[in-house]
């Protein structure tokens, strides 16, 4: 799925955390949003729903716990 900003000046850094089970899944209901710039609701809930789907490599010794920055740049700017 591909996630597109309704708002046209979506820009800016989403940081997100979330936790890798043991099987390469991630957890339900793990991912959160730890920094919010973009100010787009809809942009950040796809992003969420996104990550909610992906599959890791099977982390060793136990869940893996994730936070990752995401950059966003309009192209427009």
């Amino acid at each position: 799925q591909r996630c597109q900003a309704s708002e046209p000046d979506a820009d800016g850094r989403l940081d997100l955390s979330w936790v890798v089970e043991e099987n390469g899944s991630v957890r339900p209901g793990s991912v959160r949003v730890v920094l919010d710039e973009l100010r787009s609701q809809e942009m950040t809930r796809c992003v969420r729903e996104a990550i909610s789907r992906w599959t890791f490599p099977q982390p060793k010794g136990g869940p893996a716990y994730i936070t990752f920055p995401f950059r966003f740049k309009n192209q427009n700017l």
